[in-house]
């Protein structure tokens, strides 16, 4: 059974812009960034509801497309 949705990854070609976007237009709020030697991630949540998570995620060296739905199961 799907208990949630953990979060939802979406591409971007420019961190900084992209993590602006999603907090001055939506009130996102950034939880944690990092990056290794293949991409840079951003997590930001909802501070009303916290459990409303983006993943943003900028490949440093892009060679295809895809994406990501991760669910918490019982």
């Amino acid at each position: 059974m799907i208990r949630k949705m953990e979060h939802v990854a979406i591409i971007v070609n420019d961190m900084d812009t992209s993590i602006g976007y999603y907090e001055d237009l939506f009130g996102f709020v950034l939880r944690l960034r990092g990056s290794n030697d293949i991409r840079e991630m951003a997590f930001l949540y909802l501070p009303d509801t916290p459990d409303v998570e983006i993943e943003l995620i900028r490949d440093l060296n892009p060679t295809e497309t895809y994406a990501r739905l991760v669910l918490s199961i019982t």
